[in-house]
């Protein structure tokens, strides 16, 4: 009788050790799997943050980061080497980018309201797309794409209703 209640109890402390490992698994994937998304989140908030600032330099960018009009679908789907022989290269902190702008033409009959308070004639649109590698996600990397409008000093004629605008970003995306 001895031999069998020793045997129920170490058939039942194996039975627990079992669930009890079972649960740390469980518990540490989870936390993996968390960690990862919150590393995800912390450098998508930096990629924005990142194309926020380029977008406050895009003039000076221009013609060393124009590429021919692209669908998103399609740069989206661009392999790394394509970024680093077509787009303009930065790093920020663990996170290395390459981001290219696109020519989306003028508009003659927005009226763009400066932050001057003083009215400027004709925008011209700018399509800017980011391609984010962060360091810790090595095999992660996020492309998001904004649209912006400036001022030029070019005058052409309005066809069309003239309606005002804001300077600046007009649209945002994450492909």
């Amino acid at each position: 009788m001895r031999g069998f209640v020793l045997l129920t109890v170490l058939v039942f402390l194996q039975i627990f050790s079992l669930i009890s490992l079972y649960s740390l698994t469980t518990v540490s994937a989870m936390m993996k799997s968390n960690d990862h998304l919150w590393q995800s989140d912390h450098t998508r908030l930096k990629s924005h943050a990142i194309l926020q600032r380029l977008e406050s330099t895009l003039t000076r960018d221009i013609s060393a980061c124009s590429i021919p009009l692209t669908p998103a679908t399609v740069l989206a789907k661009k392999s790394l080497v394509w970024w680093q022989l077509h787009a303009c290269h930065g790093k920020v902190n663990h996170i290395e980018y390459y981001y290219t702008i696109e020519s989306l033409g003028n508009d003659p009959c927005a009226i763009i309201e400066m932050r001057d308070g003083n009215p400027s004639m004709m925008a011209t649109y700018y399509r800017m797309t980011l391609y984010a590698l962060p360091y810790p996600l090595k095999s992660a990397h996020f492309v998001l794409q904004t649209t912006v409008a400036l001022s030029t000093a070019h005058m052409a004629t309005c066809e069309q209703k003239v309606h005002l605008i804001k300077q600046g970003r007009q649209g945002f995306r994450e492909i």
